[in-house]
């Protein structure tokens, strides 16, 4: 018997394989799907609720060796192979698998139900981030490699030719922060966007939204709220969409003296 081996196993009351997988201890790694400590401290998994299934009921799994690999330098990459190749062969030919993934030893091919969805959602709903744990989310970010140039042409050509509907240009509008009316205190004018009234002010939009947000009194000595605003009262409602950027510097001072004099006015 080899060391290095793609097994099944079998449900006797089917004779049909429900679950492939790989030892590098021969058959060995087969007994310790029935001992006692694994399907009961693992019986969230769909292989050992099946087992445990079978158990209830006097019967035991069978098992059929499937290949026999020799060892090489590169084993472990031979039998996760080897391992996706059966389980994507068996499920062709029909077989009910207890496989949660494609195999491989790797989560790829795994789908959450709609309920584990819904309890992690559960779960997860008003956690905030540690310091520590937002510190190494940055610093793993950071050691991203950039974007190739055959990576950027890939994503360009795949979306070529797409048409986004109005539902999901309205559904992404209501949903960004940025598209929310906002109300510059010094003049009482409304705008539909933190960008729109960004661009007419020379000031960025994050900034704005951090005034907002109360995270700073102003910027540039310009104060803004989100629309409605209760503590501000106004004759009529101004509407200011984003327009064309001009070809102008930031800098540029006879577009600041401008808006300063509107401001002013």
């Amino acid at each position: 018997m080899h060391k290095y081996i793609i097994y099944g196993l079998i449900d006797p009351r089917t004779n049909e394989i429900r679950y492939v997988g790989q030892s590098t201890c021969g058959t060995k790694r087969i007994k310790q799907h029935f001992y006692p400590s694994h399907y009961k401290s693992r019986k969230k998994r769909h292989v050992y609720n099946w087992i445990n299934q079978l158990l209830c009921i006097n019967l035991k799994p069978e098992y059929i060796i499937l290949q026999e690999l020799q060892q090489c330098e590169n084993i472990k990459n031979e039998l996760d192979t080897a391992e996706c190749t059966w389980i994507k062969k068996l499920r062709d030919s029909g077989n009910n698998l207890t496989n949660l993934t494609d195999g491989g030893g790797g989560s790829i091919g795994y789908k959450a139900s709609a309920e584990s969805r819904a309890k992690m959602s559960v779960a997860k709903k008003g956690k905030k981030l540690s310091d520590a744990h937002v510190e190494n989310i940055r610093a793993a970010n950071k050691c991203r490699s950039p974007m190739t140039n055959e990576t950027k042409k890939k994503i360009s050509i795949s979306n070529k030719g797409k048409k986004r509907t109005a539902e999901m240009n309205a559904s992404q509008s209501e949903n960004n922060p940025m598209s929310c009316k906002v109300i510059c205190i010094n003049d009482s004018k409304v705008y539909s966007s933190m960008v729109s009234a960004a661009r007419y002010y020379n000031v960025s939009y994050e900034s704005i939204g951090r005034v907002c947000k109360g995270a700073l009194k102003s910027v540039k000595g310009i104060k803004f709220a989100f629309f409605p605003y209760d503590g501000l009262t106004y004759n009529e409602e101004i509407i200011i969409t984003p327009y064309k950027h001009r070809s102008c510097k930031v800098g540029d001072k006879s577009l600041q003296n401008l808006r300063s004099s509107k401001l002013k006015s």
